[in-house]
């Protein structure tokens, strides 16, 4: 696997520019643009549209989220207990990043609760990915293929 580093640096104080390097001779290195204020609009949560600054606070936090989520994959060789503790940490990096990133309202933050799990992951992955760069016609699209491909997998 290729050993990447990632660079960010500020362009006309509008853009993020992430340069990320690679050692593999096929992609030597990758550029994405971050805009570093977006709005992001909620539809389960409620009709607002949330305006969401890319500050190093709201990169650090999405950072750790996928971190974390990344950490509770592995936990098939932990004890119970510590299964349950990987839980309900899963449980709360989503919402904890949803709530912070987006600055949720009490009556919005109410209704983060009474979602699904997978609602909640859902969610806090399409966060995630635009506070990265990502627009939501590129999101829709790489699930699409997400999808394709799953079904694929299961039909062999």
């Amino acid at each position: 696997m290729a050993h990447e580093r990632a660079l960010f640096f500020m362009l006309k104080s509008r853009f993020l520019v992430n340069l990320v390097v690679s050692d593999s001779p096929q992609r030597p290195y990758q550029i994405q643009r971050m805009v570093l204020q977006m709005k992001i609009k909620v539809s389960q949560l409620s009709n607002r549209v949330h305006e969401v600054k890319v500050t190093n606070r709201i990169l650090r936090n999405t950072l750790k989220y996928q971190l974390s989520m990344a950490e509770s994959d592995d936990v098939e060789e932990k004890s119970f207990t510590e299964q349950l503790h990987a839980s309900l940490n899963a449980v709360n990096s989503n919402t904890d990043f949803i709530v912070d990133t987006l600055n949720l309202n009490k009556a919005e933050k109410e209704k983060l609760d009474d979602l699904s799990f997978a609602e909640t992951v859902k969610i806090a992955t399409r966060v995630a990915l635009r506070v990265q760069g990502l627009s939501d016609e590129d999101i829709d699209m790489s699930a699409k293929k997400a999808d394709a491909s799953k079904s694929k997998d299961e039909d062999n």
